[in-house]
């Protein structure tokens, strides 16, 4: 019985993503949020500079849901159409470079206290990820999509209960459960390849498959908090390039599917996404 209600752990996600979505709904049917996009527009002068400066700004807050809230702000200013594809990268990165340097995420927090570092010694340490990270948003903003392709004039649709994305909560619902059935066998396997593993190529393929399945930003942290214990703090950026990669692809990672949802990402857009994990773990790499 303790099993199957492990199950649901955490299923009141669902319920916060369907309220956020009811309000971003109604926020962007009304334009309240448009009059601070011409404002800032006016000033700034190109629509993708303040793309990116929305982007990178955008899903700040340290709480579940932040995806949703990023995915209704870029949704002001991006079009409905095939373009919109676009802005389902620049949600899913925007809301996930905080993890790398945030002292209120639990990817900073929970190395700093493991490994007895300062915040200092770890963003050090982790800033070839982060520089990477934002140059890859910088590029995909101004190299990939076109001024056309941001629309600050938007004109939206009134709200629609028959277009709210049910299907999203649907799949939210089930990425949920997958993830707490793999999570209650998640620390025995951790435990027994940290324990068994003198091999800084096995603990590096662990890192990333453990959290490609997974798909947990707090299994995330504290598996590359025990590997960098175990082989030193020279391989921190080794070990987190490849959690942080297995995180960004992992099928059980809510983010990705709200963004996939949300934005219509397709398979071309997955594999941007592991080249962009490619190029994340070869810094990581080459850093250590």
């Amino acid at each position: 019985m303790k099993d199957f209600l492990i199950l649901f752990d955490g299923i009141w996600f669902v319920l916060l993503v369907g309220i956020i979505i009811f309000i971003a709904n109604l926020v962007n049917s009304k334009g309240y949020m448009m009059p601070m996009y011409h404002y800032l527009e006016k000033r700034i002068k190109s629509k993708r500079l303040l793309l990116f400066l929305v982007s990178c700004l955008s899903g700040v807050f340290p709480i579940p849901g932040r995806t949703i809230i990023s995915a209704a702000m870029l949704d002001a200013i991006s079009p409905n159409d095939e373009r919109r594809k676009h802005f389902g990268i620049i949600n899913y990165l925007s809301s996930h470079h905080y993890y790398l340097w945030s002292p209120l995420e639990a990817s900073v927090l929970i190395p700093i206290s493991v490994l007895g570092i300062s915040y200092l010694t770890f963003i050090s340490s982790i800033l070839p990820l982060l520089i990477t990270l934002l140059l890859i948003i910088f590029y995909y903003v101004f190299f990939i999509l076109k001024e056309s392709d941001v629309v600050v004039n938007k004109k939206f649709e009134k709200v629609n209960y028959k277009k709210v994305k049910w299907n999203l909560l649907l799949y939210v619902f089930i990425v949920i459960v997958l993830s707490n059935v793999i999570k209650l066998y998640s620390d025995q396997i951790t435990d027994y390849i940290i324990n068994n593993s003198s091999s800084i190529f096995l603990a590096g393929v662990f890192a990333f498959i453990s959290n490609f399945i997974l798909g947990s930003s707090g299994k995330f942290a504290g598996i590359v908090s025990l590997l960098t214990t175990a082989f030193g703090i020279d391989y921190l950026i080794l070990f987190f390039s490849l959690g942080y990669s297995g995180y960004l692809l992992s099928p059980t990672h809510k983010c990705l599917i709200i963004s996939k949802k949300y934005f219509n990402l397709s398979i071309r857009h997955y594999v941007f996404l592991l080249l962009i994990a490619t190029i994340l773990i070869t810094v990581g790499y080459m850093s250590t």
